[in-house]
């Protein structure tokens, strides 16, 4: 029997022999760091993976990189909106209890009426304020140069001139583009092709008499009149060119002579205004802003005078002192007074071959018309 611990040994080495033969089968495992692996293995590795329902999803690169040409693509065709503003209309209707007409356009109105008592005379029915952000930054800018070149206060301060107008359509087009030079064909203190013509009163704003019970377009300007330079009316049709080194015209004024006619009256109540350019005249002087388009309604108001119905003739000038009345001349537009008024003789007055007026003579008390008075009277000399 053989002895067991041979046994034992001879089965050994097959027991050892099959161990590595096992080892053998068994796969090799190692650790390899990221730097062995390759760097296209990694961006493929992560740029897709499948999920558990079989579908192919995009690593993180692929999803970081579509993100980034959607960004672009989004950039740009996207712009940042604009902020729109409200843009104003050109003209503007204010009421007529609105604090900017009550304090502003009608305290200027009635400040430059040529007759105080043309006041009664107009109705103001309709107002609109003119809103032009262009021809407003003209009218600032040039202030800011005559401030420059060394003008006064006073010659950079805010006027008021008007002109009339007579269709709706030249009202817009004054007001959008500004008053351009020859807006007159005839002037009597200005060339008309130089520079415009505006009217200082607002009563006197026609070369001839309002018509009765009529309404109008009033256009009102903001002005700086700037140096003005005073001249003598020209009406022989030669022109009067711009005076270098000013900005408006006047007429000189003459306190001995009267105008003879309304358009004479006219004439010399206008303002000539023009600004000198690099090479010529600007077609549109700066400092002329329409400000306003007033309509206006004209109605004659007649005197509160009485007339008697059976005025006694006198063969005699001489009144006893008793019953004589007490009489004062008075102009054509009387103001009212207390007592009525009894109109005892009218005409036209001269004095001195200079005044030509209409006058008319009143009483307050029971009259007697004299008998010896003309149509003309004439005052050689004053007591």
């Amino acid at each position: 029997m053989a002895n067991l611990f041979d046994i034992f040994n001879k089965r050994s080495p097959r027991s050892s022999t099959g161990s590595e033969n096992e080892h053998e089968r068994r796969p090799s495992i190692r650790t390899v760091g990221t730097a062995d692996i390759p760097r296209t293995a990694v961006n493929n590795s992560v740029s897709g993976f499948e999920n558990k329902d079989g579908a192919k999803v995009p690593g993180n690169n692929q999803l970081v990189s579509d993100l980034r040409h959607e960004r672009h693509e989004n950039s740009s065709s996207f712009t940042i909106p604009k902020l729109k503003r409200n843009q104003q209309d050109l003209l503007t209707e204010i009421p007529l209890e609105s604090h900017e007409f009550q304090q502003e356009i009608l305290p200027a109105l009635t400040k430059c009426y040529r007759f105080p008592s043309s006041s009664a005379k107009f109705t103001f029915q309709r107002v609109q304020v003119v809103h032009n952000a262009e021809r407003t930054q003209m009218y600032l800018q040039k202030r800011k140069e005559m401030r420059q070149n060394g003008y006064t206060e006073r010659e950079m301060a805010d006027s008021y001139a008007f002109l009339f107008v007579e269709s709706d359509r030249q009202v817009e087009k004054i007001c959008k583009e500004g008053l351009r030079v020859g807006n007159v064909t005839t002037c009597t203190i200005g060339h008309p092709a130089m520079g415009v013509q505006l009217c200082r009163f607002v009563d006197i704003i026609r070369p001839g008499p309002f018509p009765e019970r009529t309404s109008g377009r009033l256009l009102m300007f903001k002005i700086m009149k700037g140096r003005v330079k005073a001249v003598v009316e020209n009406r022989t049709g030669t022109y009067l060119e711009p005076t270098p080194n000013h900005d408006s015209h006047v007429a000189k004024t003459n306190s001995d002579l009267v105008p003879s006619s309304h358009l004479q009256l006219f004439e010399s109540n206008q303002i000539y205004l023009y600004e000198y350019g690099d090479l010529n005249v600007e077609p549109y002087p700066r400092h002329v802003l329409p400000f306003a388009v007033i309509l206006y309604r004209y109605k004659e108001v007649s005197p509160t005078v009485k007339t008697p119905d059976t005025p006694v003739l006198m063969s005699s000038p001489k009144i006893a002192a008793t019953s004589a009345p007490s009489l004062r001349m008075i102009m054509s537009s009387p103001k009212e007074a207390e007592d009525p008024e009894y109109v005892i003789w009218c005409g036209r007055l001269k004095v001195r071959d200079a005044l030509d007026c209409q006058v008319k003579m009143v009483a307050t008390a029971c009259i007697y018309k004299p008998a010896r008075l003309g149509s003309n009277s004439r005052l050689a000399s004053l007591m």
